[in-house]
C-alpha cells in the first residue's frame, strides 16, 4: 500500500511539473503573439506612411512634368 502511494505522489508530482512546464510554453506564445500584434499595427502605420509618400513623390513628379511641358506658362 506504501509503494502504491509513493507511486501515486511521484505520478502527482510529476504531473504538476509537467503543468508547470506547459504554463510557461504558454504564457511564452502569448508573449509571442503580442509582439506579433505589435510588430504588426507597427508595419501597417509604416506602410501607410510610405504609401502617403510614394503619393506625394508622384504629385511633385508629375508637377515637374507639366512644368517641363509648359515652361511659358510660369
Amino acid at each position: 500500500m506504501a509503494s502504491a502511494l509513493e507511486r501515486l505522489e511521484l505520478s502527482d508530482q510529476k504531473h504538476a511539473e509537467e503543468m508547470g512546464a506547459i504554463e510557461a510554453y504558454v504564457e511564452q506564445i502569448k508573449s509571442l503573439s503580442d509582439e506579433r500584434e505589435t510588430l504588426t499595427v507597427e508595419f501597417e502605420k509604416e506602410n501607410d506612411a510610405l504609401k502617403i509618400q510614394i503619393e506625394s513623390g508622384r504629385g511633385r513628379k508629375d508637377q515637374i512634368s507639366i512644368e517641363h511641358k509648359n515652361p511659358l506658362s510660369q
